[in-house]
């Protein structure tokens, strides 16, 4: 797998990052992602080509997410749950190409999760609208963002 690759994302606001990272338990056996690096990953691209960020955002009206809950995927990735406009996330994530979609913000990684998913289960963040998308590069785990397509749509 290359090191190097692309991602469509969105990125929650500053005051969503501090309220989450405000409600993370002390956990030793969890690598926490870096607040700075959280996102919601629409279409994970690999080395393809981008779809036309500017037309799929031309075409999406602005909406609204909140942060409700958390899970794991298998015992090793840690996230937090979306809630709000997920109807409109989903369609968001189809219009770039995504498959079999699952949308979540990873915040960690590590081993032993389930009590922590029971811990979060209450994990709440005001709402935020969702203005824009992001392409990202993804290098060793360290995310740049490449550009930015503001949603303008009916």
């Amino acid at each position: 797998m290359p090191l190097v690759s692309r991602f469509v994302a969105l990125v929650p606001p500053p005051e969503v990052r501090a309220a989450i990272r405000a409600l993370l338990p002390s956990a030793p056996q969890v690598r926490w992602t870096a607040p700075a690096q959280w996102h919601v990953t629409l279409r994970f691209l690999g080395q393809a080509d981008p779809p036309d960020l500017a037309a799929i955002a031309q075409g999406t009206a602005p909406f609204t997410l909140a942060v409700r809950g958390a899970g794991r995927f298998d015992d090793r990735v840690l996230w937090a749950a979306l809630a709000g406009e997920t109807d409109r996330l989903h369609a968001l994530a189809a219009a770039l190409g995504a498959a079999d979609y699952r949308p979540h913000l990873t915040l960690g990684f590590g081993s032993g999760l389930s009590p922590l998913v029971t811990a979060l289960r209450e994990l709440r963040t005001p709402p935020w609208t969702v203005r824009e998308i992001v392409l990202f590069r993804s290098e060793r785990g360290v995310y740049s963002p490449l550009g930015s397509w503001a949603l303008s749509g009916p």
